[in-house]
């Protein structure tokens, strides 16, 4: 059985995005999206972080150190500077490491459009091939130009787009060689080659700070489009936690012992879309505190407070309506919400929901609770 480590380079020493490799980007460290994408794929036996520094390791560490197949590697400071190769940082690590391999894949953290599916089918044709070297492409339907002329078209008979093949241009995001072919070729890649194409979008490598906006532009529009499919086409009701969803979970407390809140004007918006889509809209909610009732009021939509057993109450209520679970949207950020979430059709978590909420929730939004979660859900919603 062959043996394959995903080897991910990450020195701590950029000076375009200084620090770029840790840098959040769409809510994730850059270099999550080359770690993930290689987890997540069951041919590969090991995933590699080379890197000189500390604060990198120290979040590979905090965020993906459960997983066995993640390790950190020390890679020699010759090979972290700006004038070293990547293949020195391989050579490097083959030669001193006691991990035993046939094949290398490297992955380049600055290329976090690459996915799991890419690096499986790439390595599958790499093998099934026999290759010496597999390289990720994408087609670009450009026409090329030196100082002589045109290269891969005659300007006289000026193609149409649609029927230019174009050509096909390396994106940086993975090469696949042997450990015996990098050990005497001393390159990424060696004959005979083949190449992996990839969608055009894969094509932005992370470089500058203008290739980091288009890049997480692209991130999240991917992100939205996958959350607007998780969204029924019927939709029965949504139903809303209170604390923690509509508030940042904190309570104003007075002398007097009255409390106050604090919400988000654009969740009240987000309410009225639905509403006005003609959407059931309610909370439930354990609390018992009137500025609960008079916010809802406000809202104009009912409150169920109170309530120890959502589920149960919850299921009550909608045989009541004659609304299916499998069409209701539940949204929640603590422990008391789990059941609801998990018997539902959707069980939506605001993103500083518990720990437990996050791992079971089909869905999990961008926004903090109190901070534009119903916002962002009713967009989702009303974009679908």
């Amino acid at each position: 059985m062959r043996k394959a480590v995903a080897f991910i380079p990450a020195r701590g020493g950029s000076k375009g995005i200084p620090g770029k490799n840790i840098k959040p980007l769409a809510g994730k460290p850059l270099i999550g999206y080359a770690i993930e994408s290689a987890l997540a794929v069951d041919s590969i036996d090991h995933v590699i972080i080379s890197t000189d520094s500390k604060d990198i390791e120290d979040v590979v560490r905090n965020k993906y150190s459960k997983n066995n197949k993640c390790q950190i590697f020390h890679r020699d400071i010759t090979t972290a500077s700006d004038e070293a190769s990547t293949e020195s940082a391989m050579l490097d690590f083959v030669e001193r490491t006691d991990i035993e391999f046939h094949d290398l894949i490297l992955i380049q953290a600055t290329s976090p459009l690459v996915e799991s599916i890419h690096l499986r089918e790439g390595y599958e044709k790499y093998l099934s091939e026999q290759l010496g070297g597999l390289v990720s492409v994408v087609r670009q339907k450009r026409f090329l130009w030196d100082k002589k002329g045109p290269l891969n078209y005659e300007p006289t008979n000026r193609p149409r787009r649609q029927d230019f093949d174009g050509h096909l241009v390396e994106n940086g995001a993975f090469y696949i060689t042997s450990r015996e072919k990098l050990l005497q070729s001393k390159c990424r890649i060696s004959e005979p080659y083949g190449v992996y194409e990839m969608p055009e979008s894969s094509y932005f490598e992370i470089d500058e700070l203008t290739d980091w906006a288009i890049v997480e532009k692209l991130i999240e529009q991917k992100y939205d489009a996958e959350k607007r499919n998780k969204i029924p086409n019927d939709i029965g009701a949504v139903v809303l936690d209170f604390d923690g969803v509509f508030t940042d979970n904190k309570v104003i407390v007075f002398q007097d012992g009255k409390e106050a809140i604090i919400c988000d004007r654009g969740d009240g918006m987000g309410i009225e879309l639905l509403r006005k889509s003609g959407i059931p809209v309610w909370v439930l909610s354990k609390e018992q505190n009137p500025v609960l009732k008079a916010r809802c009021k406000k809202l104009k939509i009912p409150c169920i407070h109170g309530v120890d057993d959502k589920w149960s109450l919850l299921q009550s209520q909608l045989k009541d309506k004659k609304i299916d679970s499998a069409n209701v949207i539940y949204v929640g950020n603590d422990i008391n919400d789990i059941e609801c979430l998990e018997n539902v059709g959707i069980g939506v978590a605001v993103s500083d929901s518990h720990q437990r909420v996050l791992q079971i929730a089909d869905l999990i939004l961008n926004k903090k609770g109190g901070n534009g979660a119903i916002r962002e859900l009713a967009d989702l919603i009303n974009a679908k």
